[in-house]
């Protein structure tokens, strides 16, 4: 019995009125996992006491802004500013540019264009007069060879004519035709003539 009574002596003598664990707390304002290992148990009134100062964060100061720092503040601002209205005209700049060249290349590709249309329609105009040239000189042979064929055929006919007749006469008229002629012809010579005309 006198053994327990001295075990728990000891345990008060470390416990909850322990003026080391006390002291500890209010010496760093902080409960942390280091104290709470530690064999103390803290007393109520030591942690009303410090409760406050260990979950409140404390109030923080305003910050104060120097004229100064605006200052600096306002020329990064200008500086930005100058950086974006130089990218700006750079930018108008370029896309001017773009514009300039590419209506230049519109106004190329428009006279190539035209110039190509005129090249086309002069040589259109050449290959059709070409062409009413050959059908006209394609007319005037057709023209001439029906007028040939036609001669042929009427010096033909009047031949057809003729020798039918000669056919019909009897053997003393044809005798007498044929003596009353100046140059008399045979018929082969007739033909051929006919034929040549």
């Amino acid at each position: 019995m006198a053994r327990k009574k001295k075990r728990k002596k000891e345990r008060v003598s470390t416990g909850p009125k322990s003026p080391e664990c006390v002291r500890r707390i209010r010496k760093t304002g902080n409960i942390s996992t280091k104290w709470m290992k530690s064999p103390c148990v803290w007393p109520a009134e030591s942690f009303r006491l410090i409760k406050f100062r260990v979950w409140l964060p404390p109030p923080r100061q305003p910050r104060i802004i120097t004229q100064a720092q605006i200052q600096n503040r306002v020329e990064s601002l200008k500086k930005q500013r100058e950086k974006v209205l130089v990218f700006k005209s750079n930018g108008e700049t370029e896309s001017w540019e773009l514009l300039k060249q590419t209506e230049q290349e519109r106004q190329k590709t428009v006279a190539e264009f035209k110039k190509l249309r005129q090249f086309l329609e002069r040589r259109e105009r050449l290959q059709l007069a070409q062409v009413e040239e050959l059908e006209k000189e394609i007319a005037k042979r057709r023209d001439e060879h029906e007028t040939k064929q036609y001669e042929e055929i009427v010096s033909l006919t009047e031949l057809i004519s003729e020798m039918e007749g000669k056919c019909l006469q009897t053997a003393t008229e044809f005798l007498q035709v044929s003596l009353g002629e100046k140059q008399p012809r045979t018929f082969q010579e007739k033909g051929r003539m006919s034929i040549h005309v």
